[in-house]
Formats: structure tokens, C-alpha cells, sequence
């Protein structure tokens, strides 16, 4: 989703930036700006594509074009820090979830030393159970021999 809003924001802060250019080259000179935003546009001359802005707007517009590139800079920025909360809220929720795992693995782990403690419990209390039946049975055996003595 932020990925698509950073398109979308990006497009239409280039579509503004082509419009101011295009009004700067039509009171300038309109085919020599084309020429020029064609052949930074070809070399991929961010620089000097800057210079030929900065250019046209001292002698039109300047503190309109610098507004507008302060405007773009900002909401490159304002993206940039979108996906700077992005990742770090990612990284929170791949924390959440390691955070989750270990507390459902400390619970098994508490479960299955309560299942050992309850089959230990369970073990030596039969084994109580058949000392006793145990000691009863010879006790009776005891007396019933001192019986027939």
C-alpha cells in the first residue's frame, strides 16, 4: 500500500515538476527547453537538468521553482521517512512474532514439565498405593498365621 501511495506521489510530483518546466520553456524558449529536458532526459543528467531549472526560474519564477523543488524534496522525504516507519514496523512485527513463538514455546515447555510433574506425582503415588496394599496384605498374612499358631 505504501508502495503504491509512494508511486502515485512520486508521479504526480513529476508531472508537476513537467508542467512548471513546460510553462518556463513556453515564455523562454520553448523549442530549446524541449531540446535540453530531452537531452538530460537521454543522459540521464539529474545535475545538469537542475542547472537549466534553476536557470529558467531566475529569469521567470525563481522563488516559485524553488518552492516547488523545496515541495518535492519534502515529499521525497516524507516517503522516504514512510518507508524508513514501514521497515522499522515490519521489524517490530518480526520481533511481535519471534516475542509470540518463544512465549508459546515457554508455555509448551511449562505444559510439559506440569505433564512430568503430574506423571511423576501420579507414578509414586500408585507405587505409595501398592506399598501400602502391600504392607496390609502382609499384615494380614501375619496375623492369620498367628491365628493357626
Amino acid at each position: 500500500m505504501l508502495e503504491v501511495i509512494y508511486s502515485c506521489a512520486l508521479a504526480l510530483c513529476y508531472l508537476y515538476m513537467l508542467e512548471v518546466i513546460y510553462s518556463c520553456a513556453l515564455a523562454l524558449c520553448y523549442l530549446y527547453m524541449l531540446e535540453v529536458i530531452y537531452s538530460c532526459a537521454l543522459a540521464l543528467c539529474y545535475l545538469y537538468m537542475l542547472e537549466v531549472i534553476y536557470s529558467c526560474a531566475l529569469g521567470l519564477c525563481q522563488l516559485h521553482m524553488l518552492e516547488v523543488i523545496y515541495s518535492c524534496a519534502l515529499a521525497l522525504c516524507y516517503l522516504y521517512m514512510l518507508e524508513v516507519i514501514y521497515s522499522c514496523a515490519l521489524g517490530l512485527c518480526q520481533l511481535h512474532m519471534l516475542e509470540v513463538i518463544y512465549s508459546c514455546a515457554l508455555a509448551l515447555c511449562y505444559l510439559y514439565m506440569l505433564e512430568v510433574i503430574y506423571t511423576c506425582a501420579l507414578a509414586l503415588c500408585y507405587l505409595y498405593t501398592l506399598e501400602v496394599i502391600y504392607s496390609c496384605a502382609l499384615a494380614l498374612c501375619q496375623l492369620h498365621i498367628r491365628g493357626h499358631l
